[in-house]
């Protein structure tokens, strides 16, 4: 078997090319497991870290509702207005866009949703999040 002078770079130039590839699809597999990872606890149906059935521990407690009123004010105001809507859904009436259940809340709170709310479990400790829950169940129309 006759071989020519580029045969050697071909040879090296398709390892790089498979090589390229495999680096490609790792690439693409880690995309995808990192979104489906997110994706199943943002997107894909907001698991809550506290289960369903779980309610506000703060209602009816006038302290946590005044120290919710704080924090709304300061982290959610900006969007929520005085709860009644702004760039963020009206929080007084009965039309919650992804589930009304303090447990649903929570979760919505906790990891954001599509379309605009973010994320403020890095920002605000659960106790928190479930005084904010106590002062916008105090909003009710």
């Amino acid at each position: 078997m006759k071989r020519t002078a580029g045969s050697g770079h071909d040879r090296a130039q398709k390892q790089r090319a498979r090589i390229s590839s495999v680096m490609f699809g790792v690439m693409i597999a880690s995309i995808l497991v990192t979104y489906a990872h997110i994706g199943g606890t943002i997107w894909a149906g907001n698991e809550p870290r506290a289960k369903p059935e779980v309610t506000c521990p703060y209602m009816g407690d006038a302290a946590a509702i005044a120290e919710g009123k704080k924090l709304f004010d300061r982290n959610c105001a900006e969007c929520h207005g005085d709860g009644t809507g702004g760039s963020g859904p009206d929080l007084t009436d009965n039309e919650w866009l992804c589930g009304g259940s303090d447990a649903q809340i929570f979760a919505t709170v906790s990891n954001g949703r599509p379309g605009g709310m973010p994320s403020w479990s890095s920002d605000l400790k659960d106790d928190e999040i479930w005084k904010i829950i106590a002062f916008i169940r105090s909003l009710k129309k």
